[in-house]
């Protein structure tokens, strides 16, 4: 369960494994410097988003960068592993041909790429011109689920359009 605190609560209530930042472009700058120089555990999720490994260093540099910067520099949330979105490397091969099945049958098409769609799933995005565009919009896949499509497994997927569960599996490259 997700849910924004007070920065004072924060300090005092947060049990979750990692804290989730988001904070104004100079401050994230400090933050990153910050974490960097006392050694903590992040990901970058955006450039002024990160993942902090839930750690009394951690909190004090949010407690300075909130010094340094304001609170309306800084939201801080809980986060959940299980829940929390994973950056994709740049080296995983998602681009590709891909056969897709529907309620209608087996359909191969071209996938150009994919963009984060919200806590825990990506959307994959058609070539332009693609006729499945318009039926099916994008496909949202669980971002855990990005790993197999590289590897050619078959997942299971949504359009955005119709809301149907439909498989995908990366069958070759573009």
């Amino acid at each position: 369960m997700k849910h924004v605190h007070t920065f004072e609560s924060f300090l005092s209530e947060n049990t979750s494994d990692t804290i989730t930042v988001t904070l104004t472009k100079s401050a994230a700058d400090s933050m990153e410097r910050d974490l960097k120089a006392n050694g903590v555990k992040y990901t970058k999720v955006k450039p002024t988003v990160f993942e902090v490994e839930n750690s009394g260093k951690a909190r004090t540099a949010i407690r300075l960068v909130k010094e340094r910067f304001g609170t309306r520099a800084i939201i801080v949330k809980e986060s959940e592993l299980v829940e929390a979105y994973k950056p994709i490397p740049y080296n995983v091969k998602i681009a590709g041909q891909y056969e897709i099945t529907t309620d209608s049958g087996v359909v191969n098409t071209k996938i150009a790429g994919f963009e984060r769609q919200n806590d825990d799933s990506d959307s994959l995005y058609f070539m332009d011109g693609d006729p499945l565009r318009d039926t099916l919009g994008s496909i949202i896949v669980k971002n855990s689920d990005m790993f197999k499509l590289q590897k050619g497994t078959a997942v299971k997927a949504v359009g955005s359009n119709n809301k149907k569960e439909v498989k995908i599996k990366r069958v070759g490259d573009l």
